[in-house]
């Protein structure tokens, strides 16, 4: 029979022949490839301004499709989350159904951290086999691998200019690289913290970068100079992450002190010590609204405290292992978490509850950050 398809509502009408035993997956398979869904984008169907079937499997006879049917598609863009493992991959995940959209693979160890382009369009993963990558978000392809480093890396971020897409690595042999993900050129290299670089972090007005490392302090770089502009002491064990608050006045560290502390990013002074966890803090990060701060420990929990007063809010409890990371959505609405429990698990950030559970790495997931 011949079925019409009407793209995004009033966009080119173009017919397709199906068989009496299509479904709406047949139908998918069908569309230009340019129109199908893909790790970024799903695909409604719909007729007459309603959701035709959630069922993908449907047969197009028992949902009413007759001969010479309109239906519409629409395309929207995909909430996504993205896991970085032990198995050496990362997974891109649909964040409203847990469904596994796409898997990273290339790298030849462990991948210690997967995070999103500002525009969603391209994901950077950073690895023990001493390298970067940028792949494609859509379609999984690799476009660069970043090499130079002496050690395993650690982590990687993308500047907030997403027009340079300038990434970071930090690495094992003691220092921070800038690189042009375009051309795979570095840039600069930050040296001088003296100890092993855990982690790095643009500046919302990337103007300086904020690195932690192990030897329990925290250092403000100028972005573009390659100056160390600042040093944060204060705590008293390796530092695991250091990260920005959104007015970028702030900058929260988590340390194997079993502590978050909050600092002055002007000053480098210590405003506010967050104290609760049972073990070592993995992870803080701000939530979108800088109200409100998520950490992961190693006590298996995830914690959110307000960021002015230090109290804690909330203890996300569910997981079965240490907790190596904890991310806000872009909205604030929700956390992701990742476990050496193999699971990464998504939460209400008002309530506590634990909404979906992502399951398929064959070994720890490390890190999860949703897309923008």
């Amino acid at each position: 029979m011949k079925i019409k398809i009407q793209a995004a509502f009033g966009g080119d009408v173009f017919e397709l022949d199906a068989g009496q035993a299509w479904t709406l997956v047949h139908l998918e398979q069908a569309l230009p490839l340019h129109l199908q869904s893909n790790a970024t984008r799903a695909i409604t169907w719909m007729r007459d301004d309603q959701v035709l079937h959630r069922d993908p499997r449907a047969l197009l006879i028992n949902l009413g499709i007759e001969e010479n049917a309109v239906i519409d598609l629409v395309r929207s863009l995909r909430s996504c989350i993205v896991t970085a493992s032990d198995d050496g991959s990362a997974k891109v995940w649909d964040a409203a159904t847990g469904e596994c959209c796409l898997t990273l693979a290339g790298h030849g160890k462990r991948i210690n951290s997967a995070a999103y382009s500002p525009d969603g369009a391209s994901i950077v993963t950073a690895s023990d086999d001493r390298s970067a990558k940028i792949w494609d978000a859509a379609t999984g392809e690799c476009r660069l691998t970043l090499a130079g480093h002496g050690a395993e890396v650690y982590s990687a971020a993308y500047s907030p200019d997403g027009a340079s897409i300038v990434t970071i690595t930090v690495s094992c042999d003691g220092s921070a690289k800038i690189w042009d993900a375009s051309t795979g050129d570095c840039r600069l290299t930050l040296a001088g913290h003296g100890d092993t670089v855990s982690s790095a972090e643009y500046s919302p007005d990337g103007a300086s970068i904020v690195t932690a490392f192990w030897n329990g302090s925290a250092k403000i770089w100028d972005a573009a100079a390659g100056e160390c502009r600042l040093t944060l002491a204060g705590h008293g064990a390796d530092v695991h992450s250091a990260g920005y608050s959104p007015d970028g006045a702030s900058i929260v560290t988590a340390s194997d002190d079993g502590s978050a502390k909050i600092w002055d990013a002007s000053t480098g002074d210590c405003r506010l010590t967050l104290a609760g966890h049972g073990d070592e803090v993995t992870s803080a990060a701000y939530s979108p609204d800088g109200a409100s701060i998520v950490t992961a420990s190693c006590d298996g929990s995830a914690k959110v405290w307000d960021a002015a007063t230090g109290e804690c809010r909330l203890t996300l409890a569910g997981h079965g292992d240490e907790v190596t990371s904890a991310a806000y959505s872009p909205a604030g609405a929700s956390i992701v978490t990742a476990s050496r429990d193999g699971l990464a698990k998504i939460w209400d950030a008002a309530t506590g509850e634990c909404r979906l559970t992502l399951a398929g790495h064959g070994d720890r997931p490390i890190s999860a950050a949703y897309s923008p």
